[in-house]
């Protein structure tokens, strides 16, 4: 159960749009993460990508006010610093090349990159997404305390819904604590599915208020949505050996501590006072998520064509090269594309 899909096991007056249900899964490297690709192509006028773009495109938020500490927690993967990398924000975009990766650009995370939609906001109703696992971690999280915390204040409300990962799903993480209190249940979107950002846009775009019980970039996304997040009731702690199976830790083990702080109650309240409250007393705040997601970095159309190799000239040179033996290729590049970088014989991206 890898995408937004209907839970049998509960009912809801709220009318989801049939996006929420469509599957649509693709390999990541296609589509990019949470079909970041698919939504850049569509933005730049193609049907689908021309071709995987090139470089690393952050999928998640890192705060502004956070300390930054390595290139890895921006970018979300490992990657060589003279690669192509695509960031947020501008202050990102100086960290990166301050650590030596030069060809790093702000651009805006991928969900500023699609189109506006209009759907009707229902008044009073409260999305309830819980911090999430990944694959290969498992955690001590009390699954019932939270479930009726938000028990305790449903009847503030005209409509609620809990929104689980996958990765949670699949574990059963959080599901039967708010299903046995009849809670309408459905899933994440996956990071293989095309529609994710689609997904995420129409659910956040449908809520008055999002609530959270810790530290996720789904605070941000709904912010950016219009709608009113918080952090309510006990927060979900993490223990040092729960980061250990993440490849990210697995390679810095040194930072598990820092970011370990970060998440913490203690710093969030310092970092967020404003999202520490009853979900009903959530605050709308669309300008501070545009600026945290680098929508004033956003680029245009025919830049970000250019930024991702799908401009006409790089595609013609890609055309060219697949009929072109290997040895003419490197010439032909610095023929044809005076600015392909070269040094030390080698390429910095393979085309």
């Amino acid at each position: 159960m890898s995408t937004m899909q209907r839970d049998a096991g509960s009912q809801t007056s709220l009318s989801l749009p049939d996006i929420l249900w469509q599957s649509s899964n693709e390999d990541w490297n296609k589509g990019g993460y949470y079909g970041a690709v698919a939504a850049a192509a569509a933005y730049c006028g193609f049907k689908q990508a021309p071709s995987p773009i090139r470089g690393t495109w952050a999928h998640g938020w890192i705060p502004s006010n956070r300390p930054k500490l390595h290139p890895i927690l921006h970018l979300g993967a490992r990657t060589r610093p003279d690669d192509f990398h695509w960031v947020a924000r501008k202050d990102e975009e100086d960290f990166l090349k301050s650590r030596g990766y030069s060809n790093t650009t702000a651009i805006g995370l991928p969900l500023v990159y699609l189109p506006s939609i209009e759907i009707q906001r229902l008044p009073s109703s409260l999305l309830v997404m819980p911090v999430h696992s990944v694959d290969n971690n498992t955690h001590s999280w009390d699954f019932d305390e939270y479930a009726e915390t938000i028990d305790s204040i449903r009847s503030g409300f005209s409509e609620i819904v809990v929104c689980i990962h996958p990765s949670c799903w699949k574990k059963g993480y959080w599901v039967d604590a708010f299903r046995k209190r009849n809670f309408t249940v459905i899933v994440g979107a996956s990071p293989n599915d095309r529609n994710a950002l689609k997904r995420m846009q129409t659910l956040m775009s449908r809520f008055e208020y999002m609530t959270t019980n810790g530290f996720g970039s789904h605070i941000a996304y709904a912010a950016y949505f219009g709608a009113k997040p918080s952090i309510f009731g006990h927060l979900a702690t993490y223990r040092t050996e729960e980061f250990k199976k993440d490849f990210v830790y697995a390679y810095h083990p040194d930072l598990i501590e820092p970011v370990r702080a970060f998440i913490s109650e203690g710093h969030l309240r310092r970092s967020f006072p404003q999202l520490f409250c009853h979900p009903l007393e959530g605050c709308a705040n669309v300008e501070w998520a545009r600026y945290e997601l680098g929508a004033t970095c956003k680029a245009t159309p025919a830049k970000l064509r250019a930024l991702f190799g799908w401009d006409l000239r790089t595609r013609l040179i890609r055309s060219i090269e697949k009929k072109t033996p290997g040895r003419v290729r490197h010439w032909a590049r610095i023929r044809v594309y005076p600015s392909y970088p070269k040094y030390s014989g080698c390429v910095r991206y393979r085309l």
